[in-house]
């Protein structure tokens, strides 16, 4: 799971509110599993893109999930 990063950024209230919502959305498909600080790290940056940009990388996620099973 990704927590919010509460360390001080020199960001816009607007962006934080985008990463916010985004992390929400990988958390929603990533649910409780258990993350590395690197993998985590990476995640939030990957918040700081385009709303379609993460929805892409999250169908790509959900696709090797139903693949999976």
């Amino acid at each position: 799971m990704i927590k919010y990063p509460t360390e001080p950024r020199n960001v816009t209230e607007s962006f934080l509110n985008m990463e916010r919502e985004h992390i929400d959305m990988l958390n929603k498909t990533l649910g409780d599993i258990e993350l590395t600080k690197e993998e985590e790290r990476s995640l939030i940056w990957l918040c700081g893109w385009e709303t379609s940009t993460l929805k892409h990388v999250i169908s790509a996620f959900q696709k090797v999930n139903k693949a999976m099973k």
